[in-house]
């Protein structure tokens, strides 16, 4: 026979350890997003946001790791996702006629990155990212990234695209800080 009072008891603690289980996994999530929301401050394409757009913003990133010598994207493929470096940093990689790639640029924390493609009509990649050491972003895709241009509130600096032309001729643009 099942004693009643073990089998509550048994219920109970599983309740309670559920409980602190969904609390402690909140407190994670509140401490990740106060973590982005400090890293999306340091970003001067988005100085324009209150912290309350930053805070709604914020809530929209997804966080991927990637690690030394892992491809973010690729050249040439199509491109849906828009990233911001949380931490860590990487290259920026173009094929040259030579079929290698070649380092153009280097990527630290509150760099981005995938913007081109996702503002252009082709969609294409313009550039190879590679993680040179453990490395978080923060991910938007392309719907996230269309309602956060469509704000008015971003503004994109004044900086060149790279493109096949120039690495054809050599004259890789320096990157702008």
């Amino acid at each position: 026979m099942v004693n009643p009072f073990g089998w509550l008891m048994k219920r109970r603690k599983q309740r309670k350890e559920k409980k602190q289980a969904e609390a402690a996994q909140k407190a994670e999530e509140e401490r990740l997003v106060k973590q982005i929301i400090s890293s999306l401050k340091e970003i001067p394409l988005l100085s324009n946001l209150t912290s309350t757009e930053l805070e709604t913003l914020a809530g929209n990133f997804n966080l991927r790791s990637y690690e030394v010598g892992e491809y973010v994207m690729k050249a040439k493929e199509s491109g849906d996702e828009f990233y911001f470096i949380h931490e860590g940093t990487a290259d920026v990689l173009m094929v040259k006629e030579d079929g290698e790639e070649h380092k153009i640029a280097s990527l630290r924390n509150a760099d981005y990155f995938g913007e081109q493609a996702l503002l252009t009509d082709s969609g294409e990649r313009n550039a190879s990212i590679k993680a040179t050491s453990d490395l978080q972003v923060l991910v938007l895709n392309r719907q996230q990234f269309q309602n956060l241009t469509n704000s008015g509130d971003v503004m994109f600096a004044q900086r060149r695209a790279v493109v096949a032309e120039d690495v054809e001729e050599d004259k890789i643009p320096e990157p702008q800080s």
